[in-house]
Order: C-alpha cells, then structure tokens, then sequence
C-alpha cells in the first residue's frame, strides 16, 4: 500500500514538472486589425507571400514537451491567438526539426481571382 502511494505521489510529480510548449506573441506593428473569431480560418505559408500583406506580429515558440514538427501543429497551436490578433495568415520559415517561430499577418489586398475569363 506504501509502494503505491509512493508510486502515485511520484507520477504526480512528475507530471507537475513537464514543461509546456509555448507561443509568445509580440505585435510588431503600430496599428493594430479588428479581432476575429478564436477559430478563424488561419492560412499557413512556408514563404513570404506575393500578395500585398501587413505583419501584425510574431510568434516565438518555446520547446516542450509538445513537438510543433508540422506546419499544420503550429497552426492550430497559433490559432485562437493569432485570430484575435486579427491576423488572416502566418508565415513559418522552416527551421530544422521544429518550427520556433511565426510571423502574423493580414491582408490588405483581396485575393486574385480565379476561373475568370478575360475579355476578348
């Protein structure tokens, strides 16, 4: 009976000193966007866009015990906070087996359009 209290009291312990993987944002612009919904549609690039954007902030992604090794992880990790930030979209360099750090971005120009036909 010790034994498993012991085993339990240790697991606990355990477990409390885990570190969790964290993004801090920092806004990097002066002017700030609306805020949109925390499960807004959040595009993710790997490189800087063509189309005109605006950078609201980045993202510095600290190690731990979560490993944001894919593009779509650190996306729906970002989310909720890079939405409220009003950003549209993030850009992701990839840095070796981890991506650390996101770029918060919104748009100022709508997106090209596709399946038009131009005039003759």
């Amino acid at each position: 009976m010790a034994v498993s209290r012991i085993a339990c009291l240790a697991a606990v312990l355990v477990a409390g000193c885990v570190e969790h993987t964290t993004a801090a944002f920092t806004p990097t612009s002066a002017r700030s966007a609306a805020p949109r919904s925390t499960d807004c549609e959040l595009e993710a690039l790997t490189t800087v866009p063509s189309r005109a954007y605006e950078e609201l902030g980045t993202f510095d992604v600290q190690p731990g015990a979560e490993r944001i090794d894919t593009l779509g992880k650190l996306r729906d990790f970002v989310r909720a906070d890079a939405c409220m930030a009003g950003a549209d979209a993030i850009i992701a360099p990839v840095e070796g087996a981890r991506y650390t750090r996101a770029i918060a971005i919104r748009w100022v120009s709508p997106p090209p359009a596709t399946g038009t036909v131009a005039p003759e």
